[in-house]
């Protein structure tokens, strides 16, 4: 299966079109409420978006992250086999989850455009598009750390709470490092941090050493 069809089929997977038609509807709940009335001359709507938006994907992203050996994708077996291998499943769960953010990112251009803020639109963009994989390597991490601790039972609750954890510490030293939701709204080192935690996400993906092994393979063409 090309990548464009298992990507596509990914995004169209119940448990991730549900939660996107989800990500969709907090969008359009917030722009809903944050728009000014027709008497306001002021629209904030963009201050309240664009952390939210952030925010969301980088839960998401952690999430699906985390649940990586819980989920069947497409990839390289038929129906009948015994599914992807987990390599695969993670890159196509990670390009789905970047699909996000240009198919999302019209309720963000509106916005921007009504609220004139100070921070570019390009920025807050690129932000978001650091947020995922940064984040999925972390949902990674996450689950590593549950299976080796045996407690794996931990790990939906280990999900959101270490988020609010970074942004705890985030206010601790008085900066935005970890935090997604204040990232979106000023310049900080954050974009930094999490592209260095993207890059090493991509790293641990695609990196030579973590090709399914030729033996893996072949037996899943046997199954064709």
């Amino acid at each position: 299966m090309r990548v464009l069809e298992a990507v596509t089929w990914r995004l169209a997977r119940p448990d991730m079109a549900q939660v996107f038609v989800l990500f969709l509807a907090a969008q359009v709940v917030v722009v809903t409420f944050a728009w000014p009335s027709a008497g306001s001359l002021a629209n904030d709507s963009w201050f309240a978006l664009a952390p939210s938006r952030n925010a969301f994907l980088a839960l998401a992203a952690a999430g699906f992250g985390a649940s990586q050996l819980l989920i069947r994708v497409p990839g390289q077996l038929d129906a009948a086999g015994a599914g992807p291998h987990p390599l695969h499943e993670a890159r196509y769960t990670l390009l789905a989850l970047l699909a996000w953010v240009p198919l999302s990112a019209p309720f963000e251009v509106v916005s921007h455009a009504a609220s004139f803020p100070a921070t570019g639109l390009l920025g807050s963009l690129l932000v978001t598009l650091v947020t995922v994989p940064a984040y999925f390597g972390l949902g990674l991490l996450l689950r590593k750390l549950t299976a080796l601790l045996r407690v794996n039972w931990l790990l939906p609750l280990a999900v959101p709470g270490v988020i609010l954890l970074l942004a705890w510490l985030d206010m601790q030293v008085g900066n935005t490092l970890f935090n997604p939701w204040a990232a979106a709204l000023a310049p900080s080192p954050y974009p930094l941090v999490a592209a260095l935690g993207a890059g090493l996400t991509l790293w641990f993906l695609l990196s030579p050493w973590r090709r399914p092994r030729p033996d893996v393979v072949a037996a899943a063409g046997a199954h064709r």
